[in-house]
């Protein structure tokens, strides 16, 4: 018995490890490139400026 809940355990300890790092290594990293280029646009729609010039 107790070496099946051992064995959950670690299951579900492989299954957290892998979901923090897909959280950080993807999820994250993604949302605030999205977030980054989506103000970058903001910005550049708002002044006015030409789209190749750097502000």
């Amino acid at each position: 018995m107790t070496a099946e809940l051992w064995q959950f355990a670690a299951l579900m300890g492989v299954f957290f490890v892998a979901a923090v790092l897909w959280l950080c290594i993807i999820y994250l990293p993604a949302r605030t490139m999205e977030y980054s280029e989506a103000r970058r646009v903001e910005s550049r729609d708002g002044d006015g400026e030409a789209p190749g010039s750097s502000g």
